[in-house]
């Protein structure tokens, strides 16, 4: 299982940033104006706009391929606290802000967004741990 796990969660990941960056690119008005809510966010949310659905596509890229997966679930693993941050400044500014997600996730309240972003990171972060496990021993098996 602590060999096939961190191919589940980045397959998970890919399917999720996937999702999630196509959504924004294709709702970029909606998205800029979610962005443009938030009172820190507001002077950068047109660069904020390009550039996270951008970041979600390389880090897919770098999920996809089994030689750059950790380096993907690491980011992937910055990328969720980011966004987790991002979850809890939103809760602190207001319970009634607007959500870009689309499909299932942007039915979710805020604190269901906060709940399902800690458990993608502690997957994440286990999925990073067994990654790094496997590789040390595919060094040694090397050696």
């Amino acid at each position: 299982m602590k060999k096939i796990f961190p191919d589940i969660v980045a397959f998970l990941l890919i399917f999720l940033f996937t999702y999630t960056s196509i959504n924004k690119l294709y709702s970029l008005d909606s998205f800029t104006a979610v962005l443009k809510a938030m009172p820190v966010i507001k002077p950068v949310a047109f660069i904020l706009t390009w550039l996270i659905p951008s970041v979600e596509l390389v880090v897919v890229a770098l999920l996809f391929f089994p030689v750059t997966r950790l380096l993907g679930l690491q980011c992937s693993t910055a990328l969720l606290l980011l966004f987790t941050l991002y979850l809890f400044y939103a809760l602190a500014v207001s319970d009634d802000l607007p959500c870009s997600c689309g499909g299932i996730i942007s039915s979710m309240t805020w604190k269901q967004h906060l709940l399902f972003n800690s458990t993608l990171i502690l997957l994440t972060v286990t999925a990073v741990l067994f990654a790094r496990r496997l590789e040390k021993k595919q060094k040694i098996l090397l050696q």
